[in-house]
C-alpha cells in the first residue's frame, strides 16, 4: 500500500486512522506489548532532508515489531498528526473553523487536502505572490468545503477554534529567507491574533518553530499551544 496525500484517503478511512492512533498511543502508554508488524519492513522515501517524520515513522515501525529502510534523503514533511491532536483537544474536527497564517507551502496544501476530504471550515492567510498553487484551490472548489484564501490574518484569527503556522522559510528555502521576512511581516501568531479566536482556541505548529517570527513564545509556550502534543501524535498516526 502508498500512501502519498491526504487526498488519496476517504473521511471514514482518516477516522479509522485517528481512532486507531488513539489506541494505539493508549497501548503504548501502558506499556502492552503490540507487534503486528514482526517480519515486516517499511520503505521510507522522501523529497526533502527529514528528521521528525523519518524517525517517527522508524520508530513507529519499531514498536510495531517490524523494521524500516530509508530510501532517500528528503521528506515531504506532511504532518498527519495534525488532526488527531485536534480530536484530542476538542473531541471532534467537525464544526470547528481551523485557521492557517503564514506560507502556502506544503503544510497548508495537506490542510487543504484535510479540509476537503473531512469537509473542515478553513480560512489560510498568506501573503500575495505565496498563496497555495492554483491547482490545489482549483480542486477543493467543487467539493463543498469552506475553503478561503486572504492576506487578513484578521478574518483567518477571527472565532477560529483552531490557530495553525509553520516557517516561513522551510528547508531549501535558506536563501529566500530576508525576502521572506519583509513578505511575512504581520502574518504571525501571537497575543493579539488569539485575542480574535475563540476563548479554548487550540495552536498547532508543525515544529521546530522560529520563535519570533510565525509565532511568538508567549503563544509556543502558553496554554494555548498544543504544538508538542502534535509531534508525539505523529509517531502514533504514522
Amino acid at each position: 500500500m502508498h500512501l502519498l496525500r491526504i487526498a488519496d484517503l476517504t473521511k471514514e478511512e482518516i477516522d479509522g486512522l485517528l481512532e486507531r492512533a488513539s489506541a494505539l498511543k493508549e497501548r503504548h502508554k501502558k506499556g502492552i506489548p503490540h507487534n503486528p508488524l514482526r517480519g515486516k519492513t517499511l520503505g521510507l522515501i522522501f523529497e526533502k532532508s527529514s528528521t521528525r517524520t523519518r524517525v517517527s515513522f522508524e520508530t513507529a515501525m519499531y514498536h510495531l515489531g517490524g523494521n524500516a529502510i530509508f530510501i532517500s534523503g528528503k521528506d515531504s514533511q506532511i504532518g498527519r498528526g495534525d488532526v488527531m491532536t485536534v480530536v484530542e483537544k476538542k473531541g471532534r474536527y467537525d464544526g470547528l473553523k481551523f485557521a492557517w497564517i503564514g506560507d502556502g507551502n506544503n503544510m497548508a496544501n495537506s490542510w487543504i487536502e484535510a479540509a476537503s476530504v473531512l469537509g473542515l471550515s478553513l480560512t489560510l492567510a498568506c501573503p500575495k505572490g505565496y498563496w497555495p498553487p492554483k491547482e490545489f484551490l482549483d480542486k477543493v472548489g467543487s467539493t463543498g468545503s469552506e475553503i478561503i484564501v486572504t492576506e487578513s490574518v484578521e478574518e483567518a484569527a477571527k472565532d477560529a477554534d483552531v490557530l495553525n503556522t509553520d516557517v516561513w522559510a522551510s528547508m531549501g528555502q535558506e536563501e529566500e529567507s530576508e525576502k521572506r521576512k519583509k513578505a511575512f511581516k504581520g502574518f504571525q501568531i501571537n497575543k493579539e491574533l488569539l485575542k480574535l479566536s475563540k476563548k479554548d482556541a487550540t495552536v498547532l505548529h508543525c515544529l521546530p518553530a522560529h520563535r519570533g517570527e510565525e509565532i511568538t513564545e508567549d503563544v509556543l509556550e502558553g496554554p494555548h499551544s498544543a504544538g508538542w502534543d502534535e509531534a508525539e501524535n505523529r509517531l502514533h498516526v504514522q
